[in-house]
């Protein structure tokens, strides 16, 4: 294979910009196909809709009420409906609709005034219609034209003027209205729904909520979990996605474009400054013990994660903290630092005991976690109470795994986003953010 990647179907067939594909519930299966051993810089792949011409529902949508009744034979009967409360229009799949019409010659337009609220079922609720969900009856006919909306059925509450002392008060309340041989039109777009797209069997990674824009939409996140998925399967040269709909449609292929990083060797090896020289560390780290890689804290630039620690015993100073990590995305990207803090009332203080020491993730890219060694400046610090070692992710992203009930010497972890509150980094329920510290002797190091 040549020195780039393309996307094409299942089948082989290359995928060109501009291109119209079906989508489903079943999915449209495509793969990435990148030469053995290489990962993303960066990626963009971008869809839209087809286009967002109204046309009438086909097949008609069913109807029912508590004012219909039944024939002998099961079909329901419309043209006798007195005393109804409500009116269910469904379709069943996901559509995009923009215009409702309800015809009912016998519903009122002036006094009293009767009119209809309208729910709608959107993926798995039910929502007002937007922007205004009261439809009045003007002539036998409610209609209301609005922005697409992604909708499987219809719930129309009818409702009546309300009279106060025998007088026609003009406020709406729910009630009966005659609704005998109403009939209902939908006209929809041809915009898929609740678009999604995944890598392999993964929950998806990217999802349009409603309907699918004609305007390109760019999925984030796309270079990320396709490297994720190149970190778990070493070798691969194909990378499955699967792109979903709520209801069988067309959606249009924008663009796809990426960059590989560069081959292992095809540059000289930057030049390395001279190794310090060993640090006269104790034997053995604290907490004792092996790390877990499940789940984790998603660390990034303005997103903090903190472990706090007891104090060390006499004698014992930090010469490093090692943090039990993955990198996310592209690892040569991944730039940060580490300070260290007492502890406030349970959170790290606002001043540092050691001020932030930059650190470069340096680690093997394929694999799935290791050890991120943040060494601290000697001579080393030695906390006499309870201390917090704080992340700062300045580039890229990482996952600090954490794993449940601290070990002794190491308590309960938090998070803090945007500069909000610290939270614990498992509510309910004690968990720690793994990591390791390195220990030197004090007198030593002097």
């Amino acid at each position: 294979m040549t020195d780039t990647m393309r996307l094409t179907t299942a089948a082989g067939a290359a995928v060109l910009p501009a291109q119209d594909v079906d989508v489903g519930p079943n999915g449209l299966s495509l793969l990435v196909q990148l030469p053995a051993g290489r990962r993303l810089q960066h990626a963009t792949f971008s869809i839209a809709a087809t286009g967002a011409a109204a046309s009438e529902l086909s097949p008609a949508p069913v109807l029912d009420s508590d004012g219909f009744t039944v024939n002998a034979n099961g079909t329901v009967n419309t043209t006798n409906a007195a005393n109804a409360h409500w009116l269910s229009v469904t379709w069943d799949v996901e559509r995009a609709i923009v215009t409702l019409t309800v015809k009912a010659a016998s519903a009122s337009n002036a006094t009293p005034a009767t009119a209809a609220r309208v729910r709608m079922f959107s993926a798995g609720n039910w929502l007002p219609l937007p922007p205004r969900d009261m439809l009045a009856f003007a002539n036998g006919q409610a209609s209301v034209r609005f922005p697409a909306c992604a909708v499987s059925r219809l719930m129309l509450e009818l409702q009546t003027e309300n009279k106060v002392n025998d007088k026609w008060s003009g406020v709406l309340v729910p009630g009966a209205v005659d609704i005998s041989n109403v009939s209902v039109s939908v006209q929809v777009t041809p915009q898929p729904c609740h678009v999604s797209v995944a890598v392999a069997d993964d929950a998806p990674f990217f999802r349009v909520t409603g309907p699918l824009p004609v305007q390109a939409v760019a999925m984030e996140g796309l270079a990320r979990a396709l490297n994720r998925y190149l970190s778990d399967n070493a070798g691969a040269t194909t990378i499955p996605l699967t792109l979903r709909a709520a209801a069988p449609s067309r959606l249009k292929i924008v663009a796809f474009d990426a960059v590989l990083d560069p081959k292992p060797g095809s540059q000289p090896p930057a030049p390395q400054p001279p190794a310090p020289p060993p640090r006269p560390e104790q034997p053995g780290t604290q907490p004792p013990g092996n790390p877990v890689a499940q789940k984790g804290r998603w660390c990034r630039p303005q997103h903090l994660a903190a472990q706090a620690f007891a104090a060390l015993p006499a004698g014992l100073g930090v010469s490093a903290v090692e943090l039990w990590v993955r990198p996310l995305g592209d690892p040569a990207a991944l730039r940060g630092s580490l300070s260290l803090h007492a502890d406030d009332a349970g959170r790290p203080a606002a001043n540092a005991l050691v001020a932030a020491q930059p650190w470069r993730y340096a680690g093997d890219t394929g694999a799935p976690a290791q050890w991120l060694r943040c060494e601290l400046p000697l001579p080393a610090v030695a906390p006499s109470s309870p201390w917090w070692a704080l992340l700062h992710v300045e580039a890229g992203e990482l996952l600090w795994y954490q794993a449940e009930t601290p070990p002794p010497g190491a308590a309960a972890g938090l998070f803090q986003a945007n500069g909000g509150p610290w939270m614990p980094v498992q509510p309910g329920a004690p968990a720690w953010l793994q990591a390791r510290l390195q220990l030197i002797d004090m007198a030593g190091a002097a």
